[in-house]
């Protein structure tokens, strides 16, 4: 017996693969404004020679790098921070320090 698909099956199908297609466009697009605009931009150390880490989910389907660090332009007490690392999963994010006991801006 062959399979047989309504056609409301194949929409519900193609509208959930256009969904998740978008959110992973959208979580992709964040990600690379926040690497152009310096607000996290992605380093590695010298020990981390020839390391490689997979970009989350399925995002490496769509040619989106991971990365084993990124620093982000933020403290990371600011509820940005908090965003952003949302955003870089498979990373270690490390934000701005400040040394003096506060965490206002020198």
């Amino acid at each position: 017996m062959k399979p047989r698909f309504t056609i409301r099956a194949m929409l519900v199908a193609t509208t959930l693969l256009a969904v998740w297609c978008a959110y992973s466009v959208n979580w992709i697009r964040q990600r690379r404004e926040l690497v152009a605009s310096r607000v996290a931009f992605p380093y590695d150390l010298p020990k981390d020679k020839g390391a490689k880490r997979r970009a989350p989910g399925l995002l490496f389907l769509f040619g989106e790098p991971g990365y084993l660090r990124v620093m982000v332009d933020e403290l990371e007490t600011d509820p940005e921070f908090d965003r952003i690392q949302a955003l870089f999963p498979e990373a270690e994010c490390n934000g701005n320090v400040y040394i003096g006991g506060s965490d206002a801006a020198p």
